[in-house]
């Protein structure tokens, strides 16, 4: 058995330390905060057709709370999504490659790359969430398909 000596114990806590650092540096580049207020709107997206059928007419206002709601659950946990990232950045990438990171969304381009992410990210979410309902109508049929000859329990209404 291989024990690890004090000192490369020593060096690994440095280095972990190290690339925590340069993670919360590149998460902060990223406006991490940022990125992640842009993803309510998609949240409410998918909840919205899971109320609006028993509340027609009232889509308004029920985008309105469901907005407020999740914009006010998010905001308590905002630094925890963003530590969070930090926290797999630095698991993930060696310092070296968080130093490069840093530096591209440091530079111009990275800083326009960080301004315009947001509403890709939206765009992305919203292509991605059309594909993703047309992949789902064609594979439910063929999975409730296969859940009954299986003697499995289908949805009822299906």
């Amino acid at each position: 058995m291989v024990v690890p000596s004090i000192a490369q114990t020593a060096k690994a806590d440095d280095d972990s330390a190290a690339r925590t650092a340069m993670a919360s540096r590149l998460t902060s580049a990223m406006q991490l905060d940022r990125q992640f207020e842009a993803v309510i709107p998609s949240i409410v997206g998918i909840i919205m057709p899971l109320v609006i059928k028993d509340n027609g007419g009232k889509e308004q206002q029920l985008r309105q709370i469901i907005t407020e709601e999740m914009n006010s659950a998010f905001v308590g946990r905002k630094q925890d999504l963003v530590d969070s990232a930090r926290d797999v950045y630095a698991e993930s990438f060696t310092l070296g490659e968080l130093t490069d990171m840093l530096t591209f969304y440091t530079s111009p381009t990275g800083k326009v790359f960080v301004d315009k992410m947001p509403a890709i990210t939206m765009q992305q979410m919203q292509r991605g969430g059309v594909i993703g309902q047309k992949a789902a109508a064609d594979a439910l049929p063929k999975i409730f398909d296969r859940m009954r000859a299986a003697q499995m329990t289908v949805p009822k209404g299906v």
